[in-house]
C-alpha cells in the first residue's frame, strides 16, 4: 500500500512538475519578447539610382526591360525639388532627410573605412573630425559637419541622415554600393540617403574596385562586380546601388564630341536595363521592393524646363500610376514621398520631420506612355507661364499708368481704356478656360487666350446698355464660377493653367493655389457688390443669397478635399465679411470684430481637428501641421510663421506681382487725391459697389499678410479693385 501509494503520488507530482515547467518556460519566452521586441522588419527594398534620365528613356528600345517593368509595376514622375539649386549632392541629400535638403560641393567625398583618403585612413579621418567611432567594415561620410552647416544657413530644416539614423534605432540594416567617381574627383553621393546622423552606413562598398577602363570614359562601372556585390549584399534590409555611368557622362560631356557623348548615353542606358534585369532575377532579390530612381535631372533637361525624373517601382502592393497624399495626382510624385514610402516598406516610423507620404498607385493603361503625355504638357505650361504671366503684369502697368496719366491730363483718351481696363479683369478666367481648347504650339495657345478675352469684353460691352456696372456683373461672375467649377471637380483646369500652379514647380499640387484664390475672391466680392448696386428690388433677399454664396465659397477654398488654402480662407473671410457689412449699411463695431475672429478661429481649429482625424496619406498641410502642433507645442506656430514671412520678403524682392501692387496702390492714392472729389462721386453715386471695392482691399491686406506667397494673392485680387475704380472714374 505504502509502495503504490507513493508510485502513484510521484507520478502526480511529476505532471504536475511538467506543466509547471511549460508554463514557467512559455511566460519566460513572452517577457522576452515584451522586453526585448524583435524589429517589425517589412519588405526587403533594393533602390537603383541613375541619373540625369527622363521618361523618355523608359522606351522598348533604349531600356526594354525599363519599359516592362514600368508596364507591369507602378510608374511615376518625380519631382526633384530640393532646398536649393539642382545638384547630385542636394538630390541624395533631400532624400536622407525626407524633406527638400541641401548638401555640400564635397558631398561625394565618402569612403569605405579602410580606403585611403589624401594619405590616411578614411576611417581615421572620420573620427578625428566627428569624434564617433568608424563602423567596421562599412562607410563613412567625411564633409558632414559642413553639410550640417550649409542646412543651418539656408534654414531648410532638415536632418541630414534622418532616413539611416531611424532604420538604425529600428535595428533595420542598410547597405550602399557603387559610385560614379571620375579621375581626380570622388562622387560618392549616393552614401547620404542611408547614412545616419553621424554620417556612418555599417556596411557597403563604394571604392573604385567596382569600376573598369572604358572606350570614351576612362572609368565606367564594372556591372558584373556590382552585381556580384548585390547578391552579397543580397540579406540587407535596405540596399542602395549607384550606378554610376548617367553621372559621368553629365560630368564630361563639355569635353566630349556630342556624337560621342549621345553613343556612349545609349551604350550606358543599355548596361544599366541589363543590370535591373539580372538583379531582379536573382532568387534572393525576388521578394524585394525594387526602386529604380533618377534623383536629379541631366542638364540639357534642366534647359528645357523638364524636370521631372522617372520613378519605377516592382512590388510593394503598387502597380500602375504612382501618386501620393503629397501630390493627390495620379502619374506625379515627389522626392520626399520616397523616402517616406521606404520607411513604410520597411515597417519603420515615419518621423515628422518627413514631408512625404506614402507612395499609393491608382489604374492606369500604358502608363509610360500616359506619363510621356503628362509630361510633355506639363513642360510646355512650365515654358509658357514666364512669357505670359509677364507680359500680363507689364500689361496691367502700362494700362494703370495709362489710365492715370489720361485721368489727369485727357479725361478722352480715358473712356478709350473702358475695354481695356475689362481686359485685364478678363485675363484670369480666359488662362483658365483656354486649357479647354487644344493647344499645338505656344502661338495658338496665346491666341486662344486672347480670342477668349475678346469674346468676353464684348459680351461685357454689349450688357454696358443696361447698366454701367453690367459689365462687373458678368465678368465677375463668370470667373468665380469657372473657379468654383473647376474647384468642385478637382481643379483639372487649375492645374494646367499658366497662372495656377504647376506640379514641375513644386510648389503646390493641389487645391487653389494663391494666384486663383485672390482673383476668386475679388471677383466674388466685386461681383456680389455690383449686382447689389445694380438690383434695387429684392435686396433683403439679395444680401442673404449672397452671404450664403460667400459661406460657401469661404468653405470650398478652406475644405481639406477642394481648396485647401487656410491663408486664402482667412482673407476670403476678411473680405466677404466687409462686403456684407457694407451692403448691410452696417459699422464694424469692435464687438462684431471680436464675434467674427472668435467664429473663425472656432471654425479654423474644426477644420484642423477634422482634417488630423482622417488617414495620414490624406491629410492637407493643415491637419499635418496640426498633428505636430500636438506633439511639438506651440513653436510649431512660430515656425510657421517665420517661414511666412521669409516667404513673403522674398518674394517682395524678387516676384513681378509687387511691382503691379506696387502700382495698383499708387492709383489708388491718386485717386484719393486727384481729381479733387472723384472718389466721393464714386462713393455717392454707387455707395454699395464702392464698399465692395475697399472689401477687396481689405481683403487684399490680410492675404498680404497670412499667406507664404501673399504677395501674389493680394496682387491678383487688387485687379478686381483697381481696374472698375478707374473704369468707373472714366464714366464719372
Amino acid at each position: 500500500m505504502i509502495n503504490c501509494c507513493s508510485k502513484k503520488v510521484t507520478r502526480v507530482e511529476f505532471m504536475r512538475g511538467f506543466y509547471n515547467r511549460l508554463l514557467t518556460g512559455w511566460t519566460l519566452v513572452l517577457l522576452f519578447c515584451i522586453c526585448f521586441p524583435m524589429a517589425a522588419h517589412g519588405a526587403q527594398v533594393v533602390v537603383i539610382t541613375a541619373e540625369g534620365m527622363t521618361i523618355d528613356d523608359v522606351n522598348s528600345e533604349r531600356m526594354p526591360f525599363l519599359y516592362r517593368l514600368a508596364s507591369e509595376g507602378a510608374v511615376g514622375l518625380m519631382n526633384p525639388k530640393t532646398g536649393g539649386r539642382y545638384t547630385r549632392e542636394n538630390a541624395f541629400m533631400t532624400l536622407s532627410a525626407g524633406r527638400p535638403a541641401v548638401g555640400h560641393d564635397s558631398g561625394g567625398r565618402a569612403f569605405n573605412v579602410s580606403e585611403k583618403a589624401g594619405g590616411s585612413r578614411a576611417g581615421d579621418i572620420y573620427t578625428a573630425r566627428t569624434g564617433k567611432p568608424a563602423p567596421e567594415r562599412g562607410v563613412v561620410y567625411l564633409p558632414l559637419q559642413r553639410t550640417l552647416e550649409n542646412n543651418r544657413y539656408h534654414k531648410t530644416g532638415a536632418v541630414p541622415g534622418l532616413l539611416g539614423e531611424v532604420l538604425k534605432q529600428a535595428g533595420i540594416s542598410c547597405a550602399v554600393i557603387g559610385n560614379a567617381d571620375i579621375p581626380g574627383e570622388y562622387h560618392r553621393e549616393a552614401v547620404s540617403i542611408v547614412m545616419d546622423r553621424w554620417g556612418r552606413v555599417p556596411a557597403g562598398n563604394v571604392s573604385r574596385e567596382l569600376l573598369t577602363a572604358g572606350k570614351s570614359l576612362l572609368w565606367r562601372t564594372d556591372f558584373d562586380r556590382l552585381f556580384r556585390q548585390a547578391v552579397a549584399f543580397s540579406q540587407t534590409d535596405l540596399l542602395v546601388i549607384d550606378t554610376g555611368d548617367l553621372t559621368r557622362l553629365e560630368l564630361v560631356k563639355d569635353d566630349m564630341i556630342p556624337a560621342v557623348w549621345q553613343r556612349e548615353r545609349q551604350r550606358a542606358l543599355k548596361r544599366i536595363d541589363d543590370f535591373v534585369r539580372r538583379l531582379t532575377g536573382e532568387p534572393a532579390l525576388q521578394d524585394a521592393v525594387l526602386v529604380f530612381v533618377s534623383p536629379q535631372p541631366s542638364r540639357a533637361a534642366l534647359k528645357v524646363k523638364n524636370f521631372f525624373v522617372p520613378l519605377i517601382v516592382r512590388g510593394g502592393g503598387l502597380t500602375g500610376l504612382l501618386t501620393s497624399g503629397t501630390t493627390r495626382r495620379p502619374g506625379i510624385v515627389a522626392n520626399t514621398d520616397l523616402t517616406a514610402s521606404i520607411l513604410g516598406w520597411l515597417h519603420a516610423d515615419i518621423p515628422p520631420q518627413v514631408t512625404g507620404r506614402r507612395l499609393q498607385a491608382v489604374p492606369g493603361s500604358r502608363p509610360v506612355e500616359t506619363l510621356n503625355a503628362l509630361n510633355r504638357e506639363a513642360v510646355f505650361v512650365y515654358r509658357a507661364r514666364p512669357p505670359l504671366i509677364k507680359g500680363y503684369v507689364l500689361l496691367q502697368i502700362v494700362v494703370i499708368c495709362l489710365a492715370l496719366a489720361a485721368l489727369l491730363l485727357c479725361r478722352r483718351l480715358l473712356s478709350r481704356l473702358r475695354p481695356v481696363l475689362l481686359a485685364l479683369m478678363a485675363v484670369p478666367v480666359s488662362l483658365l478656360l483656354v486649357v479647354l481648347l487644344p493647344a499645338q504650339s505656344f502661338p495658338i495657345y496665346v491666341a486662344g487666350i486672347l480670342g477668349l478675352v475678346l469674346v468676353i469684353v464684348l459680351l461685357g460691352n454689349a450688357t454696358a446698355g443696361h447698366h454701367e456696372l453690367a459689365p462687373f456683373v458678368l465678368i465677375s461672375f463668370l470667373t468665380a464660377a469657372a473657379i468654383l467649377a473647376d474647384l468642385l471637380l478637382g481643379a483639372p483646369l487649375m492645374q494646367h493653367s499658366t497662372l495656377g500652379y504647376d506640379a514641375m514647380a513644386g510648389a503646390r499640387y493641389y487645391g487653389i493655389g494663391n494666384e486663383y484664390m485672390g482673383v476668386l475672391v475679388g471677383s466674388s466680392v466685386v461681383g456680389a457688390a455690383a449686382l447689389y448696386q445694380w438690383v434695387r428690388r429684392w435686396r433683403r433677399l439679395l444680401l442673404v443669397v449672397s452671404m450664403a454664396f460667400f459661406a460657401c465659397t469661404v468653405s470650398i477654398i478652406a475644405a481639406p478635399q477642394l481648396g485647401t488654402n487656410f491663408g486664402g480662407t482667412l482673407a476670403s473671410a476678411a473680405a466677404f465679411g466687409s462686403v456684407s457689412l457694407g451692403l448691410a449699411q452696417r459699422r464694424l463695431h469692435y464687438r462684431t470684430l471680436l464675434l467674427g475672429a472668435a467664429v473663425l478661429a472656432l471654425a479654423a481649429v474644426s477644420l484642423a481637428v477634422y482634417d488630423l482625424s482622417r488617414p495620414a496619406a490624406v491629410q492637407s498641410h493643415l491637419g499635418r501641421m496640426a498633428g505636430r502642433l500636438v506633439t511639438d507645442g506651440p513653436i510649431v506656430l512660430w515656425d510657421v510663421a517665420v517661414r511666412k514671412i521669409n516667404m513673403n520678403l522674398k518674394l517682395i524682392r524678387w516676384t513681378i506681382w509687387s511691382r503691379v501692387f506696387l502700382v495698383f496702390l499708387i492709383a489708388l492714392t491718386v485717386l484719393a487725391l486727384r481729381p479733387v472729389g472723384i472718389l466721393r462721386k464714386i462713393a455717392g453715386r454707387y455707395p454699395y459697389f464702392f464698399r465692395g471695392l475697399a472689401a477687396v482691399v481689405v481683403g487684399s491686406g490680410v492675404a498680404l499678410l497670412t499667406n507664404d506667397s501673399g504677395i501674389v494673392a493680394a496682387a491678383t485680387m487688387m485687379i478686381f479693385a483697381a481696374a472698375p475704380l478707374l473704369y468707373m472714374a472714366a464714366v464719372e
